[in-house]
């Protein structure tokens, strides 16, 4: 699935902003019959942090995941309707550095993840974690191979080197 949540992080060492310098994020998708993967490298970010505060955004395209199976891709950039929506969207806020709670966006539907659905691992200028997102929580059908329909649940993992753009580092 294209769900591609993207940089939700812990910002314990931030007291400045940084952007996504590179990345990826590979969703994982379970049927009875066989596990998918497939792996975005567009990711796309945003952190901005205060003393008191720190806010993130990033975003990744829905065609940019990238699976073993070409047909399996564009039959998933179809169920997500990546034309009309061609961006999932990840945003959060945080008042102690440490987000308890995060905004996933999918097809213009909005839902809100708690920490118990994500993990994050900061080191310096690297984030590493993952997220676990529900297709019924975005109104999306669970496709189905020879009558059994893959799991509601996605793992998307992520792994991002950030880059420092304060001003005057």
């Amino acid at each position: 699935m294209k769900y591609i949540i993207l940089l939700f992080i812990s910002l314990t060492a931030f007291t400045k902003d940084y952007t996504v310098q590179e990345g990826s994020l590979t969703y994982t998708v379970n049927h009875p019959l066989k596990t998918i993967y497939a792996t975005s490298t567009n990711v796309k970010g945003k952190i901005d942090c205060t003393d008191l505060e720190c806010s993130f955004l990033a975003a990744t395209p829905t065609k940019s995941f990238v699976s073993k199976d070409g047909n399996r891709d564009v039959k998933m950039w179809h169920l997500l309707k990546a034309n009309q929506f061609p961006i999932i969207t990840v945003s959060g806020k945080s008042n102690d550095k440490n987000f308890s709670k995060i905004q996933v966006s999918i097809m213009n539907k909005k839902y809100f993840y708690t920490d118990k659905d994500f993990k994050i691992k900061l080191q310096d200028t690297h984030a590493k974690g993952f997220l676990n997102i529900k297709l019924s929580h975005f109104d999306i059908e669970q496709p189905s191979l020879f009558g059994f329909s893959i799991e509601d649940q996605i793992r998307v993992n992520f792994d991002l080197k950030l880059k420092n753009t304060s001003q005057g580092l």
